[in-house]
């Protein structure tokens, strides 16, 4: 999304590379646990971010919990209409 639209994209955990930079605490406990939605959003570093991208051993459906977080991919809200 970053080449494509100018967008900052960050991720973290499984992606694909051989060195894939850990998952940090913060977003961890945000996601593990709670139920899936759609916009969802995070604080990281003091700003709001959507989760583009999720990947769990199980991938759940909207409405079920998130257990076991391999990889995450945000971006910060302010580049997305979230109230549309």
């Amino acid at each position: 999304m970053d080449k494509e639209y100018g967008i900052p994209c960050r991720t973290f955990g499984e992606d694909g590379t051989d060195e894939p930079a850990p998952i940090p605490q913060q977003l961890r406990e945000q996601i593990e646990g709670r139920l899936r939605v759609y916009p969802m959003t995070v604080t990281f570093e003091g700003e709001s971010n959507v989760v583009l991208c999720l990947l769990s051993m199980q991938t759940p459906n909207v409405g079920e919990a998130i257990d076991d977080l391999q990889g995450i991919t945000i971006a910060p809200t302010k580049y997305f209409d979230l109230e549309h």
